[in-house]
């Protein structure tokens, strides 16, 4: 591929990752339980990680439950 001789990109048609942690049981048992005041995954641990460096939106859900 060259600048003289440009190709199509085909569009992507395959599935993203796109998981909650409340699709997560472990996550919801320990949430039950009281174990800790914060949750969070590794998915969204990276993506504040990266949030400095990244070209693209994300959103980040708070839900506070009791206290």
């Amino acid at each position: 591929m060259s600048a003289k001789k440009p190709k199509a990109i085909k569009p992507f048609n395959g599935v993203t990752f796109e998981e909650a942690i409340w699709d997560d049981s472990t996550m919801i048992e320990l949430m039950q339980e009281g174990v800790a005041d914060i949750y969070t995954t590794d998915v969204i641990v990276a993506a504040i990680m990266c949030a400095a460096k990244s070209n693209y939106s994300w959103d980040i859900e708070i839900k506070k439950f009791g206290s």
